[in-house]
């Protein structure tokens, strides 16, 4: 698995909890610059979905821009197919390696999780700070059955 990113990230932690939570190994794919194409100036944001589309199978990337699809205000992240987008801005520096646990999670077939686990919907992000960095025991024998 590799992990893109476009500004300086805690690589180290976001590794180890990868590591921890599903016993991956990721691979620091350097810098890639988010295109203004997918930017929608009406809404002040970046197309999730369409920045999905430059990245390569089996990755993961951290932007640093407002992202949403269609139907949403906003969105965390996104996990389309084998490829997954995290935004780090409106989220604290320190619940990025969470919210990239989190879209991997999906990216690994895990749906959202009604126990307090890495899996819940965060509808905000007091959410997205108070749930749990680590799955739960459901969520965990769900991946062992796959």
């Amino acid at each position: 698995m590799k992990l893109f990113h476009s500004k300086e990230i805690d690589f180290q932690k976001i590794a180890l909890a990868l590591k921890e939570n599903f016993g991956v190994e990721i691979k620091d794919a350097g810098f890639l610059e988010v295109p203004v194409n997918g930017y929608n100036k009406r809404r002040g944001q970046y197309d999730a979905k369409y920045l999905l589309k430059f990245i390569s199978d089996a990755s993961i990337w951290v932007v640093d821009v407002d992202i949403y699809i269609e139907g949403m205000n906003f969105v965390f992240g996104l996990t389309i197919a084998n490829r997954a987008i995290v935004s780090s801005y409106r989220i604290p520096q320190e619940i990025i390696a969470k919210e990239v646990v989190h879209e991997v999670g999906h990216l690994f077939g895990l749906n959202h999780c009604k126990n307090e686990c890495v899996m819940r919907f965060s509808n905000s992000v007091a959410d997205a700070i108070t749930k749990q960095a680590f799955l739960c025991c459901d969520c965990k024998k769900k991946l062992g059955k796959r």
